[in-house]
């Protein structure tokens, strides 16, 4: 099991407003891997949390913060621009931190 820090970082795309998570240290995008449709809502709940929480952990929209969201999991591949980890093994997932 891996660990990546990252931070949340919030765009523009063609439904309005979105959000993905961002490696700390490379700056690379993080696709995680999640099977099933209640793990992906999760996530989107998840990264609502966070902007809804903002005044707790304010740095987690940046990159130099001291807020993190520590991702655990297992990376499939990596490519230039992005990290793909599968968070389905036994303990994996991702957590404020």
């Amino acid at each position: 099991m891996t660990r990546w820090e990252c931070y949340i970082e919030e765009y523009e795309s063609e439904n309005g407003l979105a959000a993905r998570l961002r490696d700390k240290k490379t700056n690379k995008k993080i696709s995680i891997q999640v099977t099933s449709k209640e793990g992906k809502m999760h996530f989107m709940q998840f990264l609502g949390a966070a902007k809804a929480n903002k005044e707790v952990m304010p740095t987690i929209f940046g990159r130099n913060g001291a807020d993190i969201i520590a991702v655990y999991g297992i990376k499939q591949k990596e490519n230039k621009n992005t990290i793909f980890i599968d968070i389905d093994k036994d303990g994996g997932g991702y957590f404020f931190e």
